[in-house]
């Protein structure tokens, strides 16, 4: 086959996919329209959809204030003074715990492979 041929080929090729392309947007596009036509709200329609929607649950103590969405207060009783610096903080230590106890291991393990007698001498290395 020539070079003119397949050229001729592929452009008719490339124009019926450009067609099919376009018939297949017109045809979206109607559905889209005829599914989402802008038109008076039905009543049924209203009740499904009030129908789907779940009530909302609000737990623990709340306060009403007008119009306003209701605004749920603070769990102040669950919080103990004492108790809430080594909860908040307790993540963070065991990181500190964990990266000493690292430091220490590599310490050791180099003191020993490079022979350094000040490392070995350590009280925590006897």
């Amino acid at each position: 086959m020539s070079r003119r041929r397949k050229d001729k080929k592929k452009r008719r090729a490339l124009k019926e996919d450009q067609m099919a392309y376009s018939e297949s947007v017109a045809v979206a596009e109607s559905e889209v329209e005829e599914r989402f036509s802008v038109g008076e709200p039905v009543e049924a329609d209203i009740e499904q959809f009030a129908g789907d929607c779940a009530p909302v649950e609000i737990q623990g103590p709340v306060e009403i204030q007008g119009d306003e969405e209701p605004v749920r207060k603070p769990d102040t009783e669950s919080q103990i003074p004492g108790d809430s610096w080594l909860s908040m903080n307790r993540e963070n230590l065991l990181l500190g715990i964990l990266v000493l106890y690292v430091l220490l291991l590599g310490l050791g393990t180099a003191g020993e492979l490079f022979e350094i007698e000040w490392i070995l001498n350590l009280p925590i290395f006897r």
